[in-house]
């Protein structure tokens, strides 16, 4: 723990918008006794967010460069897109894998 706290000292002016949460073993189950620590971190960081829009990505998943002025900019100028994420839409991103002979997409 102390090694967070010293981290997240050292770090402000880079962490000024990022939130720590901190989390001791505990079991998590659904009602089918599986657990699923994943839902509960996501489910709690989504708690404590205090902006208008989230994007949740998996840790294996790397946006380019321009996303966020690139998602900011659809918000502000498609209204489709605006009154969808108003009304608790859920929209997903297409995702690209790059290769040795372009990027390609991924999924359907």
């Amino acid at each position: 723990i102390s090694h967070v706290y010293d981290f997240v000292k050292d770090n402000q002016q880079m962490l000024s918008q990022t939130t720590v949460h901190m989390f001791y073993e505990k079991q998590h189950k659904t009602e089918h006794g599986q657990h699923y620590p994943h839902n509960y971190l996501r489910n709690t960081a989504l708690n404590f967010t205090d902006t208008e829009y989230v994007v949740i990505v998996d840790m294996d998943f790397m946006t380019n460069k321009g996303a966020h002025d690139g998602l900011k900019k659809l918000i502000a100028t498609d209204e489709q897109v605006k009154w969808s994420l108003d009304n608790r839409v859920l929209m997903v991103l297409p995702a690209f894998e790059y290769t040795r002979f372009g990027k390609k997409k991924l999924g359907k």
